[in-house]
Protein backbone atom coordinates (compact mmCIF):
# COMPACT_ATOMS: atom_id res chain seq x y z
CA UNK A 1 0.00 0.00 0.00
CA UNK A 2 2.50 2.55 0.97
CA UNK A 3 4.61 1.55 -2.45
CA UNK A 4 1.43 2.88 -3.99
CA UNK A 5 1.15 5.92 -2.62
CA UNK A 6 4.62 6.72 -3.06
CA UNK A 7 4.06 5.64 -6.83
CA UNK A 8 1.53 8.10 -6.80
CA UNK A 9 2.73 11.21 -5.35
CA UNK A 10 6.15 10.49 -6.68
CA UNK A 11 8.22 9.20 -3.77
CA UNK A 12 7.40 12.19 -1.91
CA UNK A 13 5.95 11.19 0.87
CA UNK A 14 8.79 8.82 2.21
CA UNK A 15 11.11 12.18 1.33
CA UNK A 16 8.95 14.39 3.39
CA UNK A 17 8.18 11.98 5.99
CA UNK A 18 12.04 11.69 6.37
CA UNK A 19 12.80 15.11 6.71
CA UNK A 20 10.14 16.18 8.72
CA UNK A 21 11.04 13.85 11.26
CA UNK A 22 14.42 15.40 11.87
CA UNK A 23 13.08 19.03 12.60
CA UNK A 24 10.26 18.54 15.81
CA UNK A 25 6.78 20.29 14.24
CA UNK A 26 6.80 22.82 16.88
CA UNK A 27 10.61 24.33 15.84
CA UNK A 28 9.08 24.18 12.28
CA UNK A 29 6.06 25.80 13.16
CA UNK A 30 7.53 28.25 15.31
CA UNK A 31 9.86 29.29 12.01
CA UNK A 32 6.66 29.34 9.95
CA UNK A 33 4.34 31.58 12.03
CA UNK A 34 7.83 34.17 11.94
CA UNK A 35 8.21 33.60 8.63
CA UNK A 36 4.23 34.35 8.16
CA UNK A 37 4.49 37.57 9.73
CA UNK A 38 7.89 38.86 8.55
CA UNK A 39 5.52 38.83 4.95
CA UNK A 40 2.36 40.26 6.35
CA UNK A 41 3.41 43.87 5.32
CA UNK A 42 3.99 41.87 1.66
CA UNK A 43 7.93 42.15 1.53
CA UNK A 44 10.13 39.59 4.07
CA UNK A 45 13.40 41.82 4.12
CA UNK A 46 16.60 40.50 4.91
CA UNK A 47 16.23 42.23 8.59
CA UNK A 48 13.39 39.87 9.16
CA UNK A 49 15.24 36.94 7.82
CA UNK A 50 18.21 37.96 9.78
CA UNK A 51 16.25 38.40 13.09
CA UNK A 52 13.97 34.90 12.45
CA UNK A 53 17.04 32.78 11.94
CA UNK A 54 18.36 34.70 15.52
CA UNK A 55 15.20 34.59 17.25
CA UNK A 56 15.33 30.64 16.74
CA UNK A 57 18.72 30.07 17.72
CA UNK A 58 18.19 31.78 20.60
CA UNK A 59 14.77 30.63 21.40
CA UNK A 60 15.67 26.91 21.20
CA UNK A 61 19.56 27.17 22.05
CA UNK A 62 20.95 26.66 18.36
CA UNK A 63 24.33 27.16 17.30
CA UNK A 64 25.16 30.17 15.15
CA UNK A 65 23.93 28.78 11.88
CA UNK A 66 21.80 26.29 13.07
CA UNK A 67 18.33 27.98 12.42
CA UNK A 68 18.59 27.54 8.65
CA UNK A 69 17.47 23.96 8.57
CA UNK A 70 14.53 24.74 10.20
CA UNK A 71 13.67 27.99 7.88
CA UNK A 72 14.32 25.79 5.16
CA UNK A 73 11.71 23.66 6.19
CA UNK A 74 9.51 25.90 7.28
CA UNK A 75 9.54 28.12 4.00
CA UNK A 76 8.76 25.01 2.26
CA UNK A 77 5.46 23.86 4.08
CA UNK A 78 4.40 27.50 4.11
CA UNK A 79 4.25 27.22 -0.06
CA UNK A 80 2.48 23.87 0.63
CA UNK A 81 -0.14 24.77 3.48
CA UNK A 82 -3.29 27.19 2.93
CA UNK A 83 -3.70 28.37 6.27
CA UNK A 84 -1.95 29.06 9.44
CA UNK A 85 -3.77 27.21 11.88
CA UNK A 86 -1.63 24.25 10.84
CA UNK A 87 1.25 25.44 12.24
CA UNK A 88 -0.31 27.19 15.21
CA UNK A 89 -2.33 24.15 16.32
CA UNK A 90 1.28 22.52 16.14
CA UNK A 91 2.57 25.20 19.07
CA UNK A 92 -0.78 25.13 21.14
CA UNK A 93 -0.57 21.21 20.86
CA UNK A 94 3.40 20.87 22.07
CA UNK A 95 3.69 23.97 24.32
CA UNK A 96 1.92 24.97 27.58
CA UNK A 97 0.68 28.29 27.43
CA UNK A 98 3.77 29.84 29.50
CA UNK A 99 5.64 28.92 26.77
CA UNK A 100 3.68 30.04 24.02
CA UNK A 101 4.11 33.41 25.28
CA UNK A 102 7.56 33.67 24.47
CA UNK A 103 7.15 33.08 20.54
CA UNK A 104 4.64 35.63 20.87
CA UNK A 105 7.55 38.16 21.87
CA UNK A 106 9.28 36.93 18.74
CA UNK A 107 6.65 37.75 16.61
CA UNK A 108 6.72 41.50 17.73
CA UNK A 109 10.76 41.53 17.20
CA UNK A 110 10.31 40.07 13.75
CA UNK A 111 7.43 43.04 13.02
CA UNK A 112 9.78 45.50 14.45
CA UNK A 113 12.65 44.69 12.85
CA UNK A 114 12.65 47.92 11.09
CA UNK A 115 11.50 49.24 14.01
CA UNK A 116 7.70 50.15 12.78
CA UNK A 117 4.49 49.20 12.51
CA UNK A 118 2.25 48.34 9.79
CA UNK A 119 -1.39 48.16 10.05
CA UNK A 120 -1.53 44.42 8.33
CA UNK A 121 1.40 43.13 10.95
CA UNK A 122 -0.94 44.26 13.83
CA UNK A 123 -3.65 42.53 12.38
CA UNK A 124 -1.62 39.44 11.92
CA UNK A 125 -0.11 39.88 14.87
CA UNK A 126 -3.58 39.90 16.71
CA UNK A 127 -4.63 36.56 15.03
CA UNK A 128 -1.75 34.62 15.78
CA UNK A 129 -2.11 35.73 19.27
CA UNK A 130 -5.45 34.31 19.68
CA UNK A 131 -4.90 31.27 17.22
CA UNK A 132 -1.92 30.34 20.13
CA UNK A 133 -4.22 30.67 22.27
CA UNK A 134 -3.08 33.65 24.17
CA UNK A 135 -5.35 36.60 25.42
CA UNK A 136 -5.77 40.53 24.56
CA UNK A 137 -3.33 41.46 27.99
CA UNK A 138 -0.78 38.97 26.48
CA UNK A 139 -0.13 40.21 23.39
CA UNK A 140 0.11 43.73 24.36
CA UNK A 141 2.42 42.97 27.47
CA UNK A 142 4.63 41.40 24.85
CA UNK A 143 4.22 44.15 22.41
CA UNK A 144 5.18 46.43 25.06
CA UNK A 145 7.98 44.35 26.60
CA UNK A 146 9.74 44.03 22.83
CA UNK A 147 9.17 47.83 22.25
CA UNK A 148 11.59 48.84 25.77
CA UNK A 149 13.74 45.80 24.38
CA UNK A 150 14.53 47.64 21.31
CA UNK A 151 14.18 51.21 22.92
CA UNK A 152 11.16 52.20 20.69
CA UNK A 153 9.03 54.79 22.22
CA UNK A 154 6.79 56.23 19.81
CA UNK A 155 3.53 55.29 19.48
CA UNK A 156 2.55 53.34 16.32
CA UNK A 157 -0.22 55.61 14.63
CA UNK A 158 -2.62 55.03 17.66
CA UNK A 159 -1.68 51.33 17.65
Amino acid sequence: MRRIFARFFGGRIERVSKKESSIPDFRVAAAALLLHIGQADFELTAEECDRTAALLEKYFDLPSGGASEIIDEASRQLREKTDIYTFSSRITETLPRDERIPIMEMIWHVIYADRRLEGNEDQVAHRLSGLLGLDHSQLIVTKIKVKKELGIDRPDRGK
